[in-house]
C-alpha cells in the first residue's frame, strides 16, 4: 500500500502535511494533454488554524480548509475545498461519499475547538446566570425551595398548601353566592331541572412562579450538566475521535440548557419575594400559622 493510500485522520496541523514523503507545495496541472499531471484522488481533509496556499500553481489562494489530493504522478498537494471543481470540474463525489464520517468529524472538531477556545467566556456567562439573575443566587433559591418544602411550615400547614394551592399557584376560597346570582343562574337554565349550587370558588390569590417548587429538581439537573461539561471540555487535539464525538453530542443542548437555567433563576427571584409569599396567609386562620407564613416571607423582604 502506498503512503497516500493509507487512511488518515483529520489533519489539523500543517506539519502533518509537509512531513508526508510525497507532499509538494505546488504543482502545474494540465488536463489538456494525455500525459499531463492530473488530480487523481483524495487522501484526506485538512482544517488549519492559519490559512495556507493552495497547491494548484494557477490558484495560489490561501485556504483554511480543503483536501489533501493525490496527483496522477503519485505526488500529493493541498487544494482548497472548492478548487478541484473550480479549476478542473472535478468534485470527487464518490470519494466524498466515502468521507462523510470524516466530514462529520471535522464539524465536531470545529465545535469542540471553538468551545475550548471560548471556555473562559462560557464559564463567565454561566456564573452570571446562577449568581446575577436577580437578588437571589441559584444556591439561595435552592435553599429557599428546600425550606419551603421542609421546616418553614409544620406538617399540617404543608398538607393544606399542597391541597389548596394549584400547580400554578392559584388559591381559591369557597364563598356564598348572592341571591341575585342564584336567581340569574335559575333564569339561564331555561326551566331545566339543574341543581344550583349556593357557593362558588373564587380566586383570592395567585402566587407567581409557584410551579418552580415542584420542578426545582430539573434546575439541579441543569446545573449538574454544566458542572460536568465544563470539566470535560478540552483541546480536541488531545482527545480521541470517540471523545470528541461524545462531547459534541452533549454540547448540542448547551445553549438551550443555559436558557432554561436562567429561566429557573429568574423565576425563583419572582417566587421568593415577601409580597408574593404573604399570599399564603389566605389559607390559614390560626394566628400561629399566619405568623409562620409572615416569618418565612420576611426573609425575602
Amino acid at each position: 500500500m502506498t503512503d497516500h493510500q493509507k487512511p488518515i485522520k483529520l489533519i489539523t496541523k500543517y506539519e502533518e502535511i509537509t512531513s508526508r514523503p510525497r507532499f509538494i507545495e505546488k504543482a502545474v496541472l494540465d488536463d489538456s494533454v494525455s500525459d499531463g499531471v492530473k488530480l487523481q484522488d483524495l487522501a484526506g481533509y485538512y482544517l488549519l488554524k492559519n490559512k495556507v496556499k493552495c497547491g494548484i500553481s494557477s490558484c495560489g489562494t490561501q485556504h483554511q480548509k480543503g483536501y489533501l489530493a493525490v496527483l496522477s504522478n503519485g505526488s500529493e498537494i493541498i487544494l482548497g475545498h472548492n478548487c478541484g471543481k473550480k479549476y478542473f470540474g472535478i468534485t470527487f463525489d464518490e470519494k466524498e461519499n466515502q468521507y462523510k464520517h470524516l466530514r462529520e468529524n471535522v464539524r465536531q472538531y470545529v465545535l469542540i475547538k471553538e468551545t475550548y477556545e471560548n471556555l473562559e467566556r462560557l464559564e463567565a456567562t454561566y456564573n452570571l446566570v446562577i449568581n446575577k439573575s436577580g437578588r437571589l443566587t441559584y444556591v439561595e433559591i435552592k435553599n429557599a425551595v428546600k425550606a419551603f418544602q421542609g421546616d418553614a411550615f409544620d406538617y399540617w400547614m404543608r398538607q393544606i398548601i399542597g391541597r389548596e394551592v394549584s400547580a400554578l399557584g392559584v388559591i381559591k376560597r369557597e364563598e356564598f353566592k348572592s341571591q341575585d346570582e342564584i336567581d340569574a343562574e335559575k333564569l339561564m337554565s331555561n326551566g331545566r331541572h339543574r341543581r344550583i349550587s349556593s357557593t362558588r370558588r373564587k380566586v383570592v390569590a395567585e402566587i407567581k412562579n409557584y410551579d418552580l417548587i415542584a420542578k426545582w429538581h430539573e434546575a439541579d439537573n441543569l446545573r449538574d450538566y454544566f458542572w460536568r461539561i465544563h470539566r470535560e471540555i478540552k483541546n480536541p487535539d488531545h482527545m480521541s475521535t470517540e471523545q470528541v464525538k461524545s462531547l459534541s453530542k452533549k454540547m448540542r443542548n448547551y445553549d438551550q440548557n443555559l436558557r432554561l437555567l436562567k429561566e429557573f433563576c429568574e423565576g425563583g427571584n419572582k417566587l421568593f419575594t415577601k409580597d408574593n409569599l404573604l399570599q399564603l396567609r389566605e389559607l390559614f386562620t390560626k394566628h400561629s400559622e399566619i405568623l409562620k407564613v409572615e416569618s418565612f416571607a420576611e426573609k425575602f423582604a
